[in-house]
């Protein structure tokens, strides 16, 4: 499961391991400002995550152990509101929206 937090961070969770006392968390991506979204490709392999400090953290590996961050500059002064992953002329593409 993914998870999107006002306080700068998303995590991965492993829902496989939840326990009453602390859910195991297989990785945190930092982020400077609010995590607007947090998202599964369809596959399940690449977390993706958006914040209003305009950038995409992308979250690859087996064990999710590697995040790389995208700076998105946005020129119109509005933060990127949320991503998603979709279909487009039959190939998985990423879709940016913007608020």
């Amino acid at each position: 499961m993914a998870t999107s937090s006002s306080d700068g961070t998303a995590r991965i969770w492993d829902l496989r391991s939840i326990s009453v006392d602390q859910p195991k968390t297989l990785t945190k991506v930092s982020h400077k400002r609010v995590v607007q979204s947090a998202h599964f490709s369809p596959s399940g392999s690449s977390p993706t995550t958006t914040s209003r400090d305009n950038t995409v953290g992308m979250v690859t590996g087996v064990n999710f152990d590697h995040t790389s961050m995208i700076k998105h500059d946005d020129q119109s002064g509005d933060s990127m509101s949320y991503f998603r992953y979709g279909q487009l002329l039959g190939a998985n593409k990423y879709n940016i929206l913007q608020s």
